[in-house]
């Protein structure tokens, strides 16, 4: 079974993200994860927080080049 992000089933993708975000607020993988699913789902202005926060909590990680 693969995740429902290479499915295209965003919602419940975001519905994974928002409860991983839950769990773990300064995990910046997880934040970055939960702001590509809503901008992916068409939500930008939704998305656009959790990507800059994800930065903010790691700003040196080199998977910010792939945003």
């Amino acid at each position: 079974m693969s995740s429902p992000y290479y499915r295209r089933e965003y919602d419940k993708a975001i519905t994974y993200g928002e409860k991983a975000v839950t769990l773990a607020p300064s995990h910046s993988g997880a934040t970055s994860r939960l702001g590509r699913f809503l901008v992916l789902a068409g939500r930008p202005e939704e998305g656009l927080p959790f990507i800059k926060r994800a930065i903010r909590l790691s700003p040196y990680t080199r998977a910010w080049r792939y945003l």
